[in-house]
């Protein structure tokens, strides 16, 4: 980035509730700086793009995570906060039901049923899942990580 420079950038905070306590998406940075970091989706917005629309480019390019309604929460500009530059972050916040979480996660073909179910208390069994490493593989530059 060129001296004096000021760039957008946009992150996006992706709530759920599971199991009664509230669940944040987070994923692995997959470039430079910070690379293999935690960090909450997000990048720089487009030349020709809105921070709205770069918002939910970034959420669906590094979650699969599409379809869903995002609201500006705060913006970020202390000149220091970025290695890069001069990076102005907007973030951004969604809440997504756990099932609706679920259904979009499905999509992305990363887990595999199993005949099992988890039979725990009153409520209705459970659908088991296992990881499939070779179609996380197959999703490039995405980098998710699933903290829950």
């Amino acid at each position: 980035m060129s001296e004096g420079a000021i760039r957008a950038a946009v992150d996006i905070v992706i709530f759920t509730l599971r199991e009664e306590v509230l669940r944040v998406l987070l994923i692995r940075r997959g470039a430079p700086p910070f690379t293999g970091k935690w960090a909450f989706p997000g990048g720089f917005d487009g030349v020709a793009e809105s921070l709205d629309a770069a918002a939910l480019r970034e959420l669906e390019e590094e979650t699969g995570v599409r379809d869903v309604y995002l609201e500006q929460l705060y913006s970020f500009g202390d000149p220091k906060r970025d290695t890069r530059g001069r990076v102005l972050s907007i973030r951004y916040f969604a809440l997504l039901s756990s099932d609706n979480f679920r259904r979009k996660i499905l999509k992305l073909e990363i887990l595999q049923p199993l005949d099992a179910r988890r039979r725990v208390g009153v409520q209705r069994p459970a659908r088991l899942y296992k990881f499939s490493a070779t179609e996380f593989e197959k999703l490039p530059g995405r980098g998710m990580v699933f903290p829950f």
